[in-house]
């Protein structure tokens, strides 16, 4: 599991001072953690590993959130953030605290009945919010849940949610555009259009890549994002999917459905829409197969294929189809 974090956590200089961090479906803060480590080898590869304290200080734990919706990940994940920072010199002092908080990111509301019992949840909705709605995010990154038949419809996400179905509104079956890792995603697109610039990097089921209901979503994507990189890694039981030459092809997870990590960077100063640019690699076989891949190699060493997705499909994965507009 690692080795996915590695592939594209190593790619930022995380140790950035303008670099701000949201992980908004982070469970025990796996990902977050092997950011903070990566703050720390950039340092001592600068030669700075004096300094690692004060970025700790100055950076990570004012610049660094999470959120997560269930309380047992939650209380893990603020043990193990200590444990690390501790281990790396930090302690907390006064009322200080880690980032992380106990709220529905889809939801700008906490619900009365999950904050009213406890102050100090109240005072934690309140600072979730002021995440959500007011500090600019430069980088989201993690693995949000899959879930077609979401609970998750707060009249914040489903208007949200209107960009990415309004061009299919007229289909029979819009229901995958409902998805939870899809809502993520575009609750991601949201808060890096606010920051007018920044990363985003999720592994998520790999549907959307290909799907002709997510053809808007694909659009929108295209018209925020100036730099796109998609690595599917397949893996989809449920399709029976085997590698070009036949054959056994695995799952990275223990999970059903196939999944793609994917990066979209947002440039502070966007490109003309013909400059802007979308790659894409494939990587089948076994799961250490696919671990070691990704924990050899990095964007730069990736071999990906350029695409050129056109309407009225905007496909993330090539095509060679002999009809105008990929069907």
């Amino acid at each position: 599991m690692v080795n996915i974090k590695e592939f594209w956590v190593k790619l930022w200089g995380f140790a950035s001072r303008d670099v701000t961090l949201l992980d908004p479906a982070a469970g025990t803060l796996t990902f977050v953690i092997q950011a903070i480590k990566q703050v720390k080898e950039e340092l001592e590869g600068r030669r700075k590993g004096g300094l690692v304290r004060s970025y700790l200080e100055e950076h990570v734990v004012r610049d660094f959130h999470a959120f997560e919706l269930l309380v047992a990940p939650y209380v893990i994940g603020h043990f193990r953030v200590a444990m690390l920072l501790e281990e790396l010199g930090y302690e907390f002092k006064d009322e200080k605290r880690f980032k992380f908080f106990l709220t529905n990111t889809l939801e700008l509301k906490e619900p009365e009945q999950r904050v009213l019992p406890l102050t100090n949840l109240i005072k934690e909705a309140e600072e979730a919010k002021e995440v959500k709605e007011k500090i600019p995010i430069r980088v989201v990154l993690g693995n949000p849940p899959y879930s077609v038949s979401s609970e998750n419809k707060s009249d914040f996400i489903e208007k949200l949610m209107e960009d990415y179905k309004e061009d299919v509104r007229k289909e029979r079956n819009i229901q995958p555009l409902s998805d939870d890792y899809i809502k993520f995603i575009r609750f991601a697109h949201w808060k890096l259009d606010r920051a007018g610039k920044g990363i985003l990097g999720f592994i998520t089921n790999n549907s959307y890549l290909s799907g002709v209901i997510h053809r808007g979503m694909r659009n929108k994507l295209l018209e925020s994002f100036d730099r796109i990189y998609i690595l599917n890694l397949h893996g989809s039981s449920r399709i029976g999917e085997k590698t070009p030459e036949g054959g056994k092809d695995e799952n990275v997870f223990d999970i059903q459905q196939g999944v793609a990590i994917a990066l979209y960077v947002k440039l502070e100063k966007p490109l003309d829409e013909k400059k802007k640019q979308v790659y894409y690699a494939d990587l089948w076989g076994l799961r250490s197969e696919k671990y070691k891949n990704l924990f050899e190699n990095d964007v730069e060493s990736t071999d990906w294929q350029e695409l050129e997705p056109k309407e009225p499909y905007y496909f993330f994965v090539p095509t060679d189809f002999a009809l105008p507009g990929g069907i």
